[in-house]
């Protein structure tokens, strides 16, 4: 669209009506250049007096600025200008000068909504703190993804005024704290009030969590949103949140909507009932990645949580705790009649079809004995509490999608003569997914969008995509049915998607010379659970 704007006519009109534009769009340098006049050459990012006049900008009358990669040198007249401005938007590319953040504080009287993005370069801690505890009164949401640094030179500027922020509902601060949080946040949410009830801060940073929820409670403040992340990396550093810690912080209210805890691996059995003691209100549950989760603590959570939207446990791939035993999910009904999505592995299913094991050795054990009646029996049961989720639009039951990392380990198949890959991760005790085993079951999920098996021994074949085509009139998309790792363990299946071309299989319609996606021979089969796969 820029193109059309750089002819003589359409560039003298925006400049002309300058003066009534409200609201400003743009990525382009030229464009500012066009409103400010002449521009400023340069900016002394820590030396710039903030009482510098204010520069030749025709357009004064914004309420709404939306910028991107825009040099900052043009972006300091436009803010000195517009003091009506309600909403900054900003994903800056580059550096960050501490100036511009104190500009933006001191310049802004009205403003409502500032969300900044500036991920690549550092800025100083004290920067960060003085920026947020000027910003105006009339501010309700701020949002920012920066990451701070103390081997920066301090800000030479300081603002001795600290403003009180009694409007402030939602603040959402992302990036690396380098373990600053106290320090930049307390004294801020100090200037809150009980309105605000969103409170994200950084994931990658151990948070002084005690202190600063004891401010929000002081304020009568309790946020509805608690979102923790552990610090990155295969080592506990001993200073991680406990389960005791956590616990204690979810039952200071029972107003939360949203509960991420992902990563935490010391969560556990205290969490769980903290939770579903308060989750009276909860929405959104996130618990993928918590070893020290089992089933029976999903499933105490999934018979209370009346209101549960989306429910996550997945685990990226690993296959480990917490996972959804099918001796849980049939032992009581489930609360959460609403939910919407849900991701999550169900495992511990009867399978005597599975006969080979992740490395190629026959299967063995109570879970690969038995009549495939009785395990056909127990899926209906699995599936017909699914099927009670009629507002279901998203079901997640596979593993993440094999990446690089994970095709490393190989093995030799003596029967086969080969060298195949071995799969840990790919689920065999789990749902089937066959009509034999009950997927009519789920024929009221009428709004189901997506429908995830990935890394499953499933038995999807023709009459079950039949059966999907005809039940599902919302389904967009299903992941996993097959891929070239593994071969479809049910005939039909490619000459049917080639045939009927449903919406939800264009993922799998591949040209011609991609045709090894497709084949049910097994020849490009490459996992020890089809060894008749001659990838090597």
């Amino acid at each position: 669209m820029f193109h059309k704007f750089q002819s003589v006519f359409a560039k003298d009109a925006l400049i002309r009506n300058a003066p009534f534009v409200r609201e400003l769009h743009t990525p382009h340098n030229q464009v500012i250049r066009w409103f400010v006049q002449p521009a400023v050459s340069s900016l002394a990012a820590q030396s710039l007096p903030l009482d510098i006049p204010p520069m030749n900008c025709i357009c004064k009358n914004l309420v709404r600025l939306h910028l991107k990669a825009v040099n900052q040198s043009l972006v300091i007249p436009l803010i000195k200008s517009n003091t009506r401005l309600r909403t900054l938007i900003w994903d800056a590319a580059g550096d960050i000068q501490d100036a511009l953040l104190l500009y933006t504080s001191t310049y802004l009287p009205v403003l409502e909504v500032i969300v900044l993005e500036a991920r690549i370069h550092p800025i100083h801690p004290q920067t960060l703190k003085q920026f947020l505890e000027a910003l105006p009164e009339s501010v309700c949401t701020i949002s920012l993804h920066v990451s701070i640094s103390r081997q920066l030179t301090a800000p030479s500027m300081d603002l001795s005024e600290k403003r009180q922020h009694p409007r402030l509902e939602s603040i959402k601060v992302e990036g690396d704290m380098d373990d600053e949080n106290e320090y930049i946040f307390a004294e801020f949410l100090g200037s809150c009030s009980m309105r605000l009830r969103k409170v994200i801060l950084p994931r990658h940073a151990h948070l002084r969590i005690s202190k600063l929820f004891g401010i929000l409670e002081r304020l009568e403040a309790v946020p509805n949103t608690l979102f923790l992340c552990r610090k990155e990396g295969p080592e506990e550093t001993g200073d991680e949140l406990t389960d005791l810690d956590v616990s204690q912080m979810i039952s200071r209210s029972a107003k939360w909507t949203r509960i991420d805890i992902r990563t935490q691996r010391n969560v556990g059995a205290l969490t769980v009932a903290a939770i579903a003691s308060h989750c009276q209100k909860l929405e959104t549950l996130s618990l993928s990645d918590c070893p020290r989760v089992n089933s029976s603590d999903i499933q105490s959570i999934l018979t209370v949580a009346s209101n549960l939207l989306y429910l996550d446990i997945n685990n990226n791939g690993n296959f480990a705790p917490p996972q959804l035993q099918v001796s849980d999910v049939v032992s009581s009904s489930w609360a959460c009649s609403s939910l919407e999505g849900l991701s999550a592995n169900i495992v511990g299913v009867p399978r005597p079809d599975v006969t080979l094991q992740h490395n190629g050795q026959p299967t063995s054990g109570v879970l690969h004995s038995g009549t495939v009646a009785d395990s056909h029996a127990i899926q209906r049961r699995v599936l017909a509490q699914i099927g009670m989720l009629t507002g279901l639009q998203e079901l997640h039951l596979g593993n993440n999608e094999l990446s690089e990392n994970e095709t490393d380990r190989f093995g030799y198949d003596p029967a086969t003569k080969k060298t195949l890959f071995v799969d840990d991760h790919f689920q065999l005790t789990c749902l089937e997914l066959s009509l034999a085993s009950g997927l009519d079951q789920l024929s009221e999920l009428k709004g189901l969008e997506v429908l995830d098996v990935t890394r499953m021994a499933h038995r999807i074949g023709v009459a079950e995509l039949e059966w999907m085509q005809e039940n599902w009139p919302c389904l967009e998309r299903v992941e996993g049915l097959f891929n070239e790792w593994y071969d479809i363990l049910e005939p039909g299946v490619r000459s049917w998607l080639k045939k009927h071309k449903p919406r939800w299989g264009e993922i799998y319609t591949y040209p011609d010379e991609d045709d090894y996606f497709f084949d049910e021979t097994g020849a490009r089969g490459g996992c020890y659970l089809y060894s008749q796969g001659r990838w090597h």
